[in-house]
């Protein structure tokens, strides 16, 4: 073999080993990705093999939680979640001092037949940052997977606003879908053994990200407290073109009047109960 070919050999062998590593590494991500998606569906007990957190966790002391439902002061203002990580999306109201102090999370899942939606939910809280005036903000963490139970908002049975919000745009992301449901779908709550069911009442859209202040202030009344009970959910909207991410999708869903009559089949093989 002479010297000229021996560096061709050489070199292809080189080129294939970077080929095979390539090849490897984008498989390993794309089945970490595949797996996490799996896990994070609600209709099964999997463990999420990363944290899938899209920030850092939560820098703020908070008072510890009430068993009971009811504040007894008037939170804070709310933001609305900061979602998808975009640059210059951000927010600049005041760091919570304290939320709803309706207790940790109870949600272990959310279903929503009518989109196929059906996901593990976790409790996220907010996560600190410091303006270049000195000011401090909270920015709402937004799970990657699984859907966000709001920090401090409430939980099912126990009346007041349940906060949910989730990243949308991505094969991984659990509410892609929520723009399509319409009032009169339904809206499944696993909490503490029981199933809680809620009817949609409101689709809204609202531009967000690029807005004044008070617009945003505005928009954030939508994941404050209330005394009646009901759902949000949030979203970013559209998921494509020159306005992409740039308004949000909320959902609101109140308690289902008169449940629709259960399998009973299912009922005699689950420990759920629906509400």
């Amino acid at each position: 073999m002479t010297r000229q070919r021996k560096i061709f050999w050489t070199f292809g062998n080189l080129l294939t080993l970077v080929g095979l590593f390539l090849l490897l590494l984008v498989g390993g991500i794309k089945a970490d990705e595949q797996y996490n998606v799996y896990a994070a569906s609600g209709d099964n007990d999997v463990g999420l093999a990363t944290p899938a957190a899209s920030s850092a966790p939560a820098v703020v002391d908070q008072p510890p939680a009430q068993a009971t439902a009811q504040p007894t002061a008037q939170p804070r203002r709310f933001n609305i979640p900061i979602l998808n990580n975009n640059p210059g999306d951000q927010l600049t109201n005041a760091v919570p001092q304290q939320a709803n102090n309706a207790g940790p999370s109870t949600i272990s899942r959310i279903v929503v037949p009518a989109v196929n939606l059906d996901k593990k939910v976790v409790e996220v809280g907010w996560t600190v940052q410091q303006q270049p005036d000195g000011q401090e903000v909270a920015v709402w963490d937004v799970d990657k997977y699984r859907v966000g139970h709001h920090k401090g908002s409430s939980n099912p049975g126990n009346g007041g606003n349940i906060v949910l919000a989730g990243h949308s745009g991505g094969e991984a992301y659990p509410f892609n879908e929520i723009f399509y449901m319409k009032p009169g779908d339904l809206v499944e709550l696993y909490s503490n053994g029981q199933v809680y069911q809620y009817t949609v009442t409101d689709h809204i859209l609202v531009d967000e990200v690029g807005q004044p202040l008070e617009k945003r202030l505005e928009n954030a009344r939508y994941i404050e407290p209330t005394d009646e009970e009901m759902v949000t959910m949030v979203a970013c909207w559209p998921l494509t073109g020159p306005q992409k991410f740039s308004q949000r999708i909320i959902i609101r869903s109140k308690p289902l009047g008169q449940p629709p009559a259960a399998d009973q089949t299912n009922q005699e093989t689950s420990s759920w109960t629906i509400r």
